[in-house]
C-alpha cells in the first residue's frame, strides 16, 4: 500500500482541476466547502481508498481526460463522499470505476438563499409536470427532502412522484389547510436524470419548494 495523506480538496470543486490521487490510499485532511475535489489516477487500477477528515462532503471524480464514470454517476461526474466518509474504489476498465463498500449517508442542502421554485414559475394546474433538480442533487435517482410552504384560502393539496409512476399510492402528498401558513416537508424519488414530477392545484399564494437535503448511496 502507498499512502497520500494531507490532501487538500481543490476548492471550488470540479473535475478538471481536482487535485490528483497518487496512491493507494488518500487521506483527505482539508476540505472546507461542499464538494471540494480530488480526482483519481489513471494509472493505478486499486483498490484505491479515500478517507475524508475535512469538515464537508468532498468529490471524488473519475480520472481526467478519459470520460471516465464511478458506478453509474455517468461520466466524469464526481462521487460524493461525506465527512468522516471511507469508500474504496476499484477500476474495472478504462471508462469504468466501482466503490467496493455499500452503505447511504444524507446530504445537508445548507442554507440556500431562496426557493427552488415558487409560485409565478410553477404550473398550478392539478396536472403532474416535470421538475429538474439535477443541478441540485446531481444525477442519479436520489430519495428528496423537499419543504413546501403555502399560504391559501381554500384548501388543496400539492403532490409529488417518480415521472412515469401511473398509479397513485405511492406518492408523496402534504395537504393544505385554508387560512393556515402551511409549512411541511415530503420525501420524494427522482428518476435517473434528477427529475421528480409536483402537482398543485389552480389556487395557492406564497407557494414554495425548496431542496433540504437528500440521500445518496455509497
Amino acid at each position: 500500500m502507498s499512502l497520500h495523506s494531507g490532501v487538500t480538496a481543490y476548492s471550488g470543486g470540479g473535475n478538471s482541476s481536482a487535485v490528483l490521487v497518487t496512491a493507494t490510499f488518500c487521506q483527505i485532511s482539508t476540505c472546507a466547502a461542499e464538494f471540494d475535489s480530488v480526482a483519481l489516477p489513471n494509472d493505478i487500477r486499486g483498490p484505491i481508498t479515500v478517507r475524508n477528515d475535512g469538515a464537508k462532503t468532498a468529490h471524488v471524480f473519475p480520472p481526467v481526460g478519459v470520460a471516465a464514470q464511478i458506478n453509474g454517476l455517468g461520466a466524469n461526474n464526481g462521487y460524493p463522499l461525506p465527512a468522516g466518509g471511507v469508500q474504496e474504489f476499484m477500476k474495472v476498465s478504462a471508462t469504468l470505476w466501482y466503490t467496493l463498500r455499500t452503505g447511504m449517508f444524507y446530504v445537508n442542502r445548507g442554507d440556500p438563499a431562496g426557493p427552488d421554485l415558487e409560485e409565478g414559475s410553477m404550473t398550478m394546474d392539478g396536472n403532474y409536470i416535470d421538475w429538474d433538480i439535477s443541478s441540485v442533487v446531481g444525477a442519479g435517482a436520489k430519495l428528496v427532502k423537499i419543504r413546501v410552504t403555502f399560504a391559501d384560502d381554500a384548501d388543496n393539496i400539492v403532490k409529488f412522484k417518480i415521472p412515469d409512476q401511473s398509479n397513485t399510492k405511492n406518492i408523496a402528498t402534504t395537504r393544505v389547510v385554508a387560512g393556515e401558513a402551511n409549512d411541511d416537508t415530503v420525501e420524494c424519488q427522482t428518476n435517473a436524470t434528477g427529475i421528480l414530477e409536483y402537482a398543485v392545484g389552480s389556487t395557492g399564494t406564497q407557494v414554495e419548494f425548496t431542496v433540504r437535503g437528500w440521500w445518496e448511496v455509497l
